[in-house]
């Protein structure tokens, strides 16, 4: 049985295992090769990058999580929030 969203948003937090230059090239070349993953953001704070997923159901995100982002090369440590609705996007053109 699967558990319906209204695509909802997925917000994916990655910390690497370092951030030399090889480990975070490699990590970004494979990010971009997924389309599943909409946007990912280099960030400071706790995690290096930020990653958004647009998921139709758990099942469908538990997919993802799964097949791609646990296997995404130099991640160390993996956090993913669902959005519950959304309050206010901008658009960055």
């Amino acid at each position: 049985m699967q558990t319906q969203l209204e695509l909802a948003a997925v917000f994916v937090e990655v910390t690497l295992c370092d951030l030399t230059e090889p480990s975070v090239s490699r990590f970004e070349r494979t990010v971009k090769l997924h389309p599943e993953i909409r946007q990912c953001y280099a960030i400071s704070g706790s995690a290096d990058y930020l990653l958004v997923i647009a998921s139709k159901s758990i099942e469908e995100f538990s997919r993802i999580h799964r097949e791609i982002i646990t296997r995404l090369p130099s991640a160390r440590k993996i956090r993913s929030t669902f959005s519950l609705r959304n309050v206010k996007v901008f658009d960055l053109r």
